[in-house]
């Protein structure tokens, strides 16, 4: 159920970018309204879903730090949350 939220406040926010987009002087107020929504759902359904310690790890903002490289593939690094402690690798073209 949270992530069709999350879907829906994606397609809307992309909606209000699509009017904003287009050339009409009139398209301000709608995309203003479009934006706010999207992102109010976004927020609400990523706040709920995910259980980080930061409000802002929650959105997706992690704050990384450059832990060590692989053992298995030299060009594979990995990094970790300050904040949340969560970590993730990353290829990197070397």
């Amino acid at each position: 159920m949270l992530k069709k939220i999350e879907a829906t406040g994606v397609a809307v926010l992309l909606i209000g970018f699509l009017l904003w987009g287009s050339s009409s002087r009139f398209t301000l107020i709608p995309f203003s309204i479009f934006a706010t929504i999207g992102l109010v759902l976004i927020v609400i359904a990523r706040g709920r879903a995910q259980r980080h310690g930061s409000f802002l790890c929650r959105m997706g903002f992690h704050k990384n730090k450059h832990i060590r490289w692989d053992d298995e593939m030299k060009s594979m690094a990995i990094y970790q949350c300050e904040r949340c402690g969560m970590t993730k690798k990353v290829m990197k073209n070397v």
